[in-house]
């Protein structure tokens, strides 16, 4: 069975250029299409795509924070600078694209109840569309190859909630967010010029709005429970416990706890009930052995606490979160 993996930094690094090199292009485009079709559709689009341009600088500045040494403000690193930066995105996704496109499809029902019906050639907007919907699906292929390296044998759903690394689960949502609203658009730029309502103008831009504001409410949610500290998978929590049972002189673990302090970085704490006969030496060399077999198997787990702990009954429950794996 394949073991699923985090994205590293340049995993996440090539991602994020490809969308950006992506979205500044298409965004020049829009705009030039909104030029020749007055389309509210292609002028929400605009925006969506300088909006992720900059989400995506924004994604790069959380990448190389994260690579900052620890000091002394912050000994455990800036691995959540990553997530802070992710749910950022989030917010600017939903305020500058979804409230935008929304904006712009009630400004254009408006207009079309005040009698404002003329609609222009869409086929430069057709086009660009078509090219724009290329361009965003190459940058979501590799957003997907990038991410499905990742998940080993998991299914997309369960891969998506064990996920600790942001960044490359909110280029693939924003690009999956793109990929939607640029077909929308397209969509609605194929019907007004066939019919020459402006309603399906209107009505592709108030979609394009809900899908934006969709994916940011789920990105948001996301990035906010990393954020706040959430523990490790419970794959990756039995995958410790089933390391330390195989150390010499540990009775049972009592209690394992663990927080992502980053995307590779999981803290470490153990409460570990060893054999009553061990001496000094041999306890230090059991709890050598426990963080040099544990650091072996899940090598995102850089620091590890360990409390000798013979107090509190074996397998008791630890917290709201049920017994040990």
């Amino acid at each position: 069975m394949t073991q699923p993996t985090e994205p590293g930094h340049a995993g996440a690094l090539r991602v994020i250029f490809a969308a950006m090199i992506a979205n500044g292009f298409i965004a020049v485009a829009k705009f030039v299409a909104f030029g020749f079709t007055a389309s509210s559709a292609m002028l929400a689009e605009a925006f969506h795509s300088v909006a992720d341009t900059g989400n995506q600088l924004l994604m790069m500045l959380g990448v190389k924070r994260e690579l900052k040494p620890p000091d002394h403000r912050h000994p455990y690193g800036y691995g959540k600078e990553g997530y802070f930066w992710s749910f950022v995105v989030a917010l600017s996704l939903f305020s500058l694209g979804a409230a935008f496109a929304l904006y712009e499809g009630i400004h254009k029902l408006q207009e079309l109840r005040a009698g404002h019906t003329e609609t222009g050639s869409q086929v430069v907007g057709m086009i660009v569309l078509g090219v724009s919907l290329a361009v965003e699906g190459w940058s979501f292929m590799v957003a997907i190859k990038e991410f499905n390296a990742g998940r080993g044998n998991l299914t997309f759903r369960e891969a998506i909630q064990e996920a600790r690394s942001a960044e490359i689960i909110t280029v693939l949502f924003e690009d999956t967010a793109a990929v939607i609203g640029l077909a929308v658009a397209l969509l609605g730029a194929v019907m007004t010029q066939l019919t020459g309502n402006g309603m399906w103008d209107a009505a592709a831009t108030l979609v394009i709005a809900l899908v934006l504001a969709s994916v940011s409410v789920f990105l948001a949610t996301m990035t906010k429970r990393l954020l706040i500290g959430q523990s490790a998978s419970r794959r990756v929590e039995a995958q410790i416990a089933q390391q330390i049972r195989t150390v010499e002189g540990v009775e049972d673990i009592v209690e394992l706890r663990t927080l992502h302090m980053g995307g590779s970085f999981i803290l470490l704490n153990l409460g570990v009930k060893f054999r009553g006969t061990m001496t000094v030496t041999d306890l230090e060399r059991t709890i050598d052995a426990i963080e040099t077999r544990v650091k072996a198997a899940v090598p995102d787990v850089k620091r590890i606490f360990i409390e000798a702990d013979t107090v509190k009954a074996a397998g008791q429950p630890r917290g709201q979160d049920g017994p040990v794996p």
